[in-house]
């Protein structure tokens, strides 16, 4: 067994992990407005599904781009 494949594999658990922590907490922050509910009201629900797909969906996108590209130079430039 790699100790070294398996610390990388653990990076990138970990890095993907945080992501989807963080990603969270940005969801919830900007489509939850009332905590004095139990529960979330539809709009709240819809706000936060369509902020986890849109932004997982651009981590996605760059994820796949960074690796076509092994981070180089034009790995920024937008499709038009």
């Amino acid at each position: 067994m790699d100790i070294r494949a398996n610390n990388a594999e653990l990076m990138n658990h970990q890095t993907k992990l945080r992501f989807f922590y963080d990603l969270a907490g940005q969801c919830n922050e900007h489509c939850v407005k009332d905590y004095k509910e139990k529960s979330l009201t539809t709009e709240e629900k819809d706000c936060v599904t369509s902020c986890f797909a849109k932004q997982t969906q651009i981590y996605a996108q760059l994820t796949d781009r960074l690796e076509k590209n092994k981070w180089g130079p034009s790995f920024i430039e937008i499709d038009k």
